[in-house]
């Protein structure tokens, strides 16, 4: 087929004529016209100026930034939280994105490398934080020091005539980065906080020795790691924490973490100190454990410690310990104070059962009914965990606005367990997304129902039993969406009191109550609460403006905007 000529000017060959590219129609470009010209008597010419695309790449990269929205992979559990509308995370990308590509870029961290800004404090400052956090509320929920290794490491990168060996001392000074890197976000004490580069730095610096970690694979390099993981997450960095996440846990193996220290030996069993290094591994475990488990849930990737290889027995005393240090600001911290842990381990294992028996591709291929009994075992599991936790902090099953509770229930740790608490209830339960019918189905069900109320025809069992499987989708979808309704009025009464290192953590919490209750109104405009969801929908913008950070870094700024806008929207669709 005869194309037309290139017409005369620079650039790229136009691909329609300018009579199709008015009429935004295919032209095929025959000569000596186009098949519309010919049969519109037009002449075809191709004489407007074509813009060179390059032009567009001169625009700042931020506004580029903002809109890319999928490099996001896997099938996440969020992915069921709207309902018929399918979202997964790539769709959710719009609200991890932007922090990504905020972040120092790698030739700014080599400029404050090579002017010096890498130099560790003297011995005696790396001392005082050390203290501090080891004496802080903190260290029982981030156990990821201890002061008698501290001073080994210190020892290692400083020197001192009793360390003979200085082959792992690489590793040594990565894990005083990464401690550097962690108390930088978490405002342990307002007198000792370090003042200088920011946690994305020492990040980085620490990274710089990841070869010699993996290489020595010593109680430090499993420090490094666990703190970098808590690091990145704190910063909102999923992909980087998860990428860390996979590595420290073959360490963790090597060093016997994944192993119960507190089982008896000859008849004596093993008291908790972290003096001990197998304490100490132990509680370096945990923290990737917890950490793995949740960014499984908010990545959508597969966890990296596979639980039949662990055993999971929780120190002992853990439970009576947890119910009476949670609530007291004012305990007192030793060596031999068992830490709470982030979270809760026992809801952790929780955790990963839920995404192995119905987020893992495994689960992706189990029939309906599969699902539905994966569903109340969970449900049933969370519930026992629920329970057994102190009657003082136990999260209840919703929360309103004219719920009460006790001042103590507004520490951290026990805000941080009720939204732990209303997210499983959401993920476990917005599962049975898959096993919903059509609106036809329904209708059959509700007709069979009646004929079998009339008859009694054993015919219809086996229809019978698929409707009340119809009958259990829509009441573990109500759940799903009351806990996210629970979740944003919880988050409205306690937000004053969250600590600011929290904000990505409550971010995502907000994200996925926001996509669940908004897949619920898509689903059922008719619902009861239609009008009541729309308008704590529409006080999520300002329950995040209010959120207390004394300073707002560019990627929080980000993320908060994101949030607001999208807000808006919901305003917009409503009206």
């Amino acid at each position: 087929m005869p194309v037309a000529s290139k017409p005369k000017h620079s650039g790229p060959m136009p691909r329609a004529c300018d009579s199709c590219h008015r009429k935004k129609i295919h032209c095929d470009r025959r000569l000596p016209k186009c098949d519309w010209c010919l049969h519109h008597d037009l002449s075809c010419t191709f004489h407007r100026i074509h813009t060179d695309m390059r032009k567009k790449r001169s625009k700042p990269i931020s506004q580029k930034q903002l809109k890319r929205h999928n490099l996001s992979n896997g099938r996440g559990p969020v992915a069921s939280c709207a309902g018929r509308m399918e979202m997964d995370l790539d769709s959710l990308g719009k609200f991890a994105l932007p922090w990504q590509y905020s972040r120092p870029q790698k030739s700014e961290i080599i400029n404050h490398i090579s002017n010096g800004d890498a130099k560790l404090p003297n011995r005696s400052t790396m001392e005082k934080y050390a203290r501090a956090w080891c004496s802080s509320i903190h260290f029982l929920v981030f156990p990821m020091i201890s002061l008698d290794f501290f001073q080994r490491t210190l020892d290692l990168v400083y020197g001192s005539r009793d360390i003979k060996d200085y082959t792992a001392s690489a590793s040594a000074k990565a894990a005083l980065y990464a401690f550097l890197s962690i108390i930088t976000i978490i405002e342990f004490t307002k007198d000792d906080a370090p003042h200088g580069p920011s946690c994305e730095f020492y990040v980085a610096k620490a990274q710089s020795y990841l070869v010699d970690i993996i290489q020595e694979s010593t109680i430090d390099g499993l420090q490094t790691l666990t703190i970098v993981i808590l690091g990145t997450s704190f910063s909102g960095d999923y992909k980087k924490a998860a990428t860390f996440v996979s590595m420290a846990p073959r360490i963790a193996y090597a060093l016997g973490g994944h192993k119960n220290p507190f089982e008896p030996h000859h008849g004596e069993a093993l008291v908790y100190n972290t003096s001990r290094p197998e304490c100490h591994v132990r509680n370096l475990f945990w923290l990737c454990y917890t950490f793995d488990k949740e960014l499984a849930l908010r990545t959508g990737q597969p966890p990296s410690i596979n639980d039949d290889n662990c055993d999971l027995t929780m120190p002992p005393g853990y439970i009576e310990l947890q119910n009476s240090n949670i609530c007291c600001p004012d305990v007192v911290i030793d060596n031999t104070t068992v830490p709470l842990y982030p979270w809760d381990p026992r809801l952790s294992v929780i955790k990963s059962r839920t995404y192995k028996l119905l987020y893992s591709e495994s689960a992706i291929r189990k029939s309906k009914s599969e699902i539905l009994q994966h569903i109340r075992e969970l449900d049933d599991n969370l519930e026992q965990w629920r329970l057994s936790l102190s009657r003082e902090f136990r999260p209840t099953l919703t929360f309103s606005e004219d719920t009460l509770f006790p001042s103590a229930l507004l520490a951290t740790q026990p805000i941080m367990l009720r939204l732990a608490y209303h997210h499983c209830v959401i993920i476990i339960h917005s599962a049975s997304n898959r096993c919903r019918e059509s609106s036809q189905d329904l209708i059959c069900f509700v007709l069979c129902l009646s004929v079998y109320m009339m008859f009694q025809s054993r015919l219809l069992i086996d229809i019978l039993d698929l409707g009340m499987q119809e009958i259990g989708v829509a009441s573990s979808l109500g759940l799903s969406v009351e806990a996210a309704r629970s979740s944003l009025l919880y988050l409205q009464a306690a937000l004053p009191k969250i600590a600011r290192e929290c904000f990505w953590i409550i971010l995502f919490y907000v994200v996925s109550s926001i996509v669940t209750i908004l897949g619920h109104m898509i689903s059922n405009p008719n619902d009861s609460k239609y009008a009541s969801d729309f308008k704590l929908l529409i006080q999520v913008s300002d329950m995040v403006q209010s959120f207390p950070i004394t300073e707002l870094s560019a990627a929080e700024l980000i993320q908060m905007q994101l949030v607001k806008d999208f807000s808006r929207e919901l305003a917009s669709m409503h009206y």
